[in-house]
């Protein structure tokens, strides 16, 4: 006997075991569900070799229950129509069979969802024509739906056929080594960073495996075999159309459990699956468009429910429904004494240790283990994977517990700054604004992230719950599946509305242009004027002022003789310029230093009489307010300002100008009246420091993100899902 034929003969006898086993189940003879309607739903396209194996097995199997049989044809061109009217007449003509033809190649959730609307039954019954049901499997379906009160659906044990009974094709080929082992025993999710993967349980188990023999609660199951009670269907809105053959029985799923329903596997109820079966057919291009569309749509109604519940299981120890493994650490070769003792202590929380020869690469990690232990060469053991690293011995393993809890269950945030080396960051502004912000938000419970251009598209960053664009110079692909906000605080000429579009919530530093803008977009816009920094920015005492001046201009000239420091020069007065690239145009006498540090400026802010300020044109015509406007406020300091559009309340606090002869008439007016020039300047610390903080803004934001993810759960349940 050749390899070939003892293959096959092997695979046709663990088919006629599970044959055996499945037909000596103690099954009444009358079903005790015969009053039971259920419209049992088939989608087909050019299927007919598929409906000859389904029709003869239903026909055969489900003799003692009331079911109707609806067939919904795309446009088939073989004989699929005739062949289903044909066994129907012959075979069954007590079942009631209705058939809806669509002329085009509608998406399994369309289809389904039209057949479901005029389906008579007390369950629907999802079926793909690419099935072999068995002997009880809907009485055993029907079964463990109404021993539950609050089900939403109930799938079955999926098996893969084992070849027909010929040896000139080559038996061989598809399904040898798959051959009656399980496909499909519910549905559970893999961590792949930016997006999670979900998969069938039990593939490729023995259909003896203790795994899958018992019924379980499971948080999706697939639509190849999928009881649902009618009503319970369309609570939830039925399938969501946005899919096109791919994703929208997972998502039914988890439609069904954020609505508080349960998902069953049924180990009783057994089909034959012939995966894919009519898919094949379909171009390989065609095929990776349509996957990556569901994929994103997917991920974006779900990536942040599925990643708070696989995580929550992991750390907890308790899994099943979204993880299907423990949360699992890679423990390295080692001589340190501390090291069994701290596996042990994982394992008393529900974790499993799995143990990794010394060379082990870190890249390698994910598949494997969730995080590995590692010595460090301070001899201190560390948990870490690419985006986690927590200190452990001992004694405080429950405080990397509590430490996982706060990474991974809390809303984290990513916020985005425009530098694009980090050695570069640290003399913008925006850095110096995400850094605070980042600590604030901290404060609030977030875990935060800062990125620089070049990180901004890694896969770090696309494992956080939000993306916070501070946008100015550079624009961000947005990732859909996390929640997205922008907080546009410069360059508003370079945002055009259609990005604005691209984000869940948009902050604009104007009141003028957040108007504007609110009224082009249907994204939700708000104004945000820039803050400062309470902590550094505060009234210098007289020991820490320097030289005191007249007037001071801080910021760089990039290629422009600024707006303020044109209309002043030539000068008699007393002025400082700090800054880069003035050299061409002001005399060396005015420049005093190329940089003051960040956590200086409160000095000069506080020692000078006049600061002076101005913005580009771009900011001034759309009403953008210069952060230093707040941080010179929050330091007593008196400012002239060229007039910026909706500047508010502010106005009263500073000085604004019009034209070059303003701006001298002024400089002289509050040189020559000192009392007023401090009386306006201590009132408008006290409003600066009242209402525009980095502690307020991290307030708003922080009430943002939970508004916005609390929507984000709404939306999921909503059909159709844009």
């Amino acid at each position: 006997i050749n390899i070939k034929e003892l293959v096959y003969w092997l695979t046709m006898k663990r088919c006629q075991e599970l044959l055996k086993i499945i037909k000596n189940k103690d099954l009444p003879k009358v079903s005790a569900n015969k009053d039971i309607l259920v419209s049992i739903i088939v989608l087909n396209r050019d299927g007919l070799s598929h409906l000859q194996t389904l029709i003869p097995a239903l026909f055969e199997n489900t003799k003692n229950n009331n079911y109707e049989f609806i067939f919904v044809d795309n446009g088939s061109k073989d004989r699929s129509i005739e062949y289903i009217k044909a066994c129907f007449k012959k075979n069954a003509q007590d079942v009631p069979l209705r058939i809806i033809k669509n002329t085009v190649n509608e998406s399994f959730s369309l289809a389904n969802n039209k057949a479901a609307r005029v389906a008579l039954g007390k369950y629907v019954l999802l079926l793909n024509n690419d099935v072999e049901p068995l002997y009880g499997w809907l009485d055993n379906l029907l079964s463990c739906a109404e021993k539950n009160n609050n089900i939403g659906s109930v799938g079955a044990r999926l098996v893969y056929p084992s070849k027909k009974n010929s040896l000139i094709r080559n038996p061989v080929r598809r399904y040898h080594k798959n051959s009656c082992l399980i496909q499909h025993s519910g549905i559970s999710f893999e961590d792949e960073g930016m997006q999670f993967r979900p998969y069938n349980l039990g593939k490729g188990k023995s259909i003896f495996d203790p795994e899958v023999l018992s019924s379980e609660k499971r948080c999706a199951l697939t639509a190849a075999c999928l009881l649902v009670p009618k009503k319970t269907y369309w609570d939830v809105g039925g399938l969501d159309e946005a899919f096109n053959y791919g994703g929208e029985d997972v998502d039914f799923g988890l439609k069904l459990a954020m609505a508080g329903y349960q998902n069953m596997y049924c180990a009783d109820a057994v089909l034959f699956h012939h995966e894919f079966g009519t898919q094949n057919k379909e171009k390989q291009t065609q095929a990776a468009r349509r996957r990556e569309k569901n994929l994103a749509i997917f991920q974006q109604k779900w990536f942040l429910k599925i990643k708070k519940e696989y995580w929550k299981e992991k750390i907890e120890g308790k899994t099943g429904l979204y993880s299907e493994f423990p949360l699992t650490i890679g423990v390295c070769e080692s001589k340190n004494s501390l090291l069994n003792n701290t596996c042990t202590e994982f394992r008393k929380n529900g974790w499993k240790v799995l143990s990794l020869k010394k060379k082990f690469k870190t890249d390698k990690i994910q598949g494997r283990c969730d995080f590995l232990l590692q010595e460090g060469k301070d001899g201190n053991l560390r948990v870490k994977n690419n985006l986690f690293c927590e200190k452990v011995d001992t004694e405080n393993v429950h405080l990397l517990k509590e430490s996982l809890r706060e990474f991974y269950l809390s809303p984290s945030i990513v916020i985005k700054i425009p530098a694009k080396t980090w050695k570069g960051a640290y003399s913008w502004g925006d850095y110096h604004m995400a850094a605070l912000l980042k600590k604030h938000l901290e404060e609030e419970g977030h875990h935060v992230l800062l990125q620089i251009y070049p990180e901004w598209d890694n896969n770090e960053g696309k494992g956080y719950d939000v993306a916070l664009v501070l946008r100015g110079v550079r624009r961000y692909k947005v990732k859909p599946h996390q929640v997205n906000i922008m907080w546009n605080i410069s360059h508003p000429d370079d945002v055009e509305p259609e990005e604005y579009q691209e984000y869940d919530k948009v902050f604009i530093a104007s009141e003028y242009w957040a108007k504007e803008i609110d009224k082009q977009i249907s994204t939700p816009v708000e104004a945000l004027l820039q803050c400062t920094d309470l902590s550094r920015f505060r009234p210098a005492s007289k020991a820490e002022r320097g030289v005191q001046q007249q007037l001071l201009f801080v910021g760089n000239s990039r290629g422009v003789h600024r707006k303020i420091l044109k209309d002043l020069l030539p000068t008699s007065f007393d002025l400082a310029v700090y800054g880069k690239g003035w050299k061409k145009y002001i005399g060396k006498s005015l420049l005093k230093g190329e940089h003051i540090q960040n956590d200086q400026l409160y000095k000069y802010y506080s020692a000078t009489d006049i600061l002076l300020n101005d913005h580009w044109d771009d900011m001034r015509e759309k009403g953008f307010i210069s952060n230093r406007i707040f941080d010179g406020l929050a330091c007593g300091a008196f400012i002239i300002t060229d007039a910026v559009k909706g500047m508010g309340a502010l106005t009263e606090y500073l000085q604004t100008y019009e034209s070059p002869e303003a701006l001298k008439e002024y400089i002289r007016y509050y040189l020559d009246n000192p009392d007023e020039r401090i009386q306006k300047a201590e009132r408008g610390m006290r409003f600066i420091r009242e209402n525009f903080s980095f502690e307020q803004r991290a307030k708003i934001f922080s009430k943002t993100i939970g508004e916005l993810l609390a929507f984000r759960k709404e939306a999921a349940l909503k059909k159709p899902y844009v």
